[in-house]
């Protein structure tokens, strides 16, 4: 079998669309076990910075209450709040998870490690009771 120089492209494409599959698929799950306990909390903690996201939505708009820097049990400092640029990216992490999972209504505490690579949602706390319609 020959090869052509559009192969290695293709293989790529391919392998970024089942990379973004299993992705979908993960956030899937997330969502639909926020649904059934109104709680998601991961396991392995990627090294960043950590912050608490605390919102209050209604009719599906979701207003940011506030953004602190979350302490880990063995830090001895004060950790400073995020800078206007770093608030930016944490504000639109949590309104754009919230609006994925449907959520429409109540309060949610959503925690966020800040990477090189972007935000990653750490754990979520949801107010269950206020889903939107189902």
């Amino acid at each position: 079998m020959t090869t052509t120089p559009d192969q290695p492209r293709a293989l790529t494409g391919l392998n970024a669309a089942l990379s973004e599959m299993k992705d979908a698929e993960r956030l899937a799950e997330y969502i639909e076990v926020m649904r059934s306990s109104g709680s998601y909390v991961t396991h392995d903690v990627p090294d960043g910075p950590v912050f608490s996201i605390e919102t209050r939505s209604a009719n599906g708009m979701h207003h940011i209450v506030g953004i602190e820097p979350r302490q880990l049990s063995d830090q001895q400092e004060v950790l400073p709040p995020p800078g206007e640029a770093d608030s930016a990216v944490l504000r639109s992490a949590v309104r754009g998870l919230l609006d994925l999972t449907g959520y429409e209504s109540g309060t949610a505490r959503v925690e966020v490690v800040l990477l090189p690579q972007g935000p990653r949602i750490n754990a979520i706390w949801l107010d269950a009771a206020h889903w939107g319609a189902e």
